[in-house]
């Protein structure tokens, strides 16, 4: 069997958020969202692997907003660090996920944007690449 390694760093200002990682829907932690997240998943399964980083627990009680609707502080995470088989791939996977949330209202669609490291919704980024992922890196570098 041929492992390979993910990890990133996420650092949340409340203790109460929670991140879930999956890869292909199975679940490779769920926990705190601060801290290093470290997983290893077998990659001798060929073809396109979906990575997915989801943020819940987050309420309305997390943003300060002032009279004019401006936010004043917020609790966010930050996915720093990303890396595969030991490579920081930073710009290779920002460019590769997308984020999606509904702006943590139950009345909005969920919406699809690039993603820039931050997360301040409840959502998920996703995060296709291919395995073998030295190939693929390979190729993205």
């Amino acid at each position: 069997m041929n492992l390979s390694r993910l990890s990133f760093d996420a650092s949340s200002t409340s203790a109460d958020l929670v991140i879930t990682v999956t890869l292909d829907n199975e679940t490779l932690y769920e926990g705190p969202a601060n801290g290093t997240v470290a997983s290893e998943f077998n990659d001798d399964v060929e073809g396109v692997r979906k990575l997915a980083i989801t943020l819940s627990n987050k309420t309305d009680a997390h943003t300060e907003i002032d009279a004019d609707g401006n936010i004043v502080s917020d609790h966010v995470v930050e996915i720093t660090n990303f890396n595969l088989d030991g490579i920081e791939l930073d710009y290779v996977f920002y460019s590769n996920c997308v984020y999606t949330h509904s702006f943590n209202d139950p009345n909005v669609a969920p919406q699809t944007h690039d993603f820039f490291s931050t997360m301040g919704c409840n959502g998920t980024v996703a995060f296709e690449f291919d395995s073998p992922t030295y190939i693929w890196l390979l190729e993205k570098m």
